[in-house]
């Protein structure tokens, strides 16, 4: 018998104690929707003042699909991530913000993708709630990245 394929949910959190709940309500109910896959979610602890690493072990606790590291300090949420792919388990990962700013349930149409053969799926989000300084910096840096690197960054 095939086993079934894992995802790995990767969530960089900083200060995000009341955010975490309803992140992994968020994900807990994903998760329902897509049974043909098992789950973990790592979530990254990115040198939290507040109680988000409390709150995190609670939820590791109540479902042993929540995994916590806890990073020394505040490394930034890049660094995060990386941390995160190397506790994953999954034959996938997706990384998400832990503010809820993209929804877990976006992960349903990655998986769509990653069922019909892609290797890699790749989430550009069409509006953003961010401040204007924020937009225009991402979309500098978004700007650079295709004169440099990659012609069809989105």
């Amino acid at each position: 018998m095939r086993r079934r394929p894992v995802l790995s949910v990767i969530v960089p959190v900083y200060n995000e104690s009341e955010n975490v709940g309803p992140m992994h309500d968020a994900l807990f109910d994903t998760a329902q929707q897509a049974s043909w896959v098992d789950w973990e979610f790592i979530f990254i602890d990115d040198g939290s003042t507040d109680d988000t690493f409390e709150l995190l072990r609670r939820s590791h606790l109540r479902d042993p699909r929540v995994k916590v590291v806890r990073m020394s300090r505040n490394y930034g949420s890049h660094k995060g991530a990386a941390a995160g792919l190397r506790y994953a388990a999954g034959d996938a990962a997706v990384i998400m913000a832990g503010d809820l700013q993209d929804h877990p349930r976006e992960i349903l149409r990655f998986l769509d993708k990653w069922r019909e053969g892609y290797h890699v799926v790749w989430g550009v989000r069409a509006n953003r709630d961010d401040n204007p300084v924020d937009v225009a910096l991402s979309r500098f840096f978004a700007m650079l990245i295709r004169r440099i690197a990659l012609p069809s960054y989105p």
